[in-house]
């Protein structure tokens, strides 16, 4: 995923929308991205869509539900956010030009 960090800032830049990411077993919500165009370094504000407890905002965000998460960071069922040799899938909706 980091290697797409540069076209998913840009999607944020231009369209503003969430990106719904789906691969192998894991699906998320990108909701942002902190992208260092020198470094390549990066951060994805992820939703997880698969919390089903209550609607504890403390709780959410203590379980890691919705996070800042580094590409080889955790998921919050605790696997990997995103594994290696998976091909994921980027729903990157577009607004319309016209209003």
């Amino acid at each position: 995923m980091s290697s797409k960090a540069r076209n998913v800032a840009q999607h944020f830049d231009t369209q503003g929308t969430p990106i719904m990411i789906g691969g192998g077993v894991l699906a998320y919500t990108l909701l942002g991205i902190s992208h260092n165009d020198k470094t390549g370094e990066c951060a994805f504000l992820i939703l997880d869509p698969h919390y089903t407890g209550s609607e504890d905002l403390s709780r959410i965000h203590s379980g890691q539900w919705v996070a800042w998460k580094l590409p080889d960071g955790k998921a919050a069922a605790g696997g990997p956010l995103f594994v290696q040799n998976a091909f994921y899938n980027l729903l990157c909706p577009q607004r319309p030009d016209v209003v």
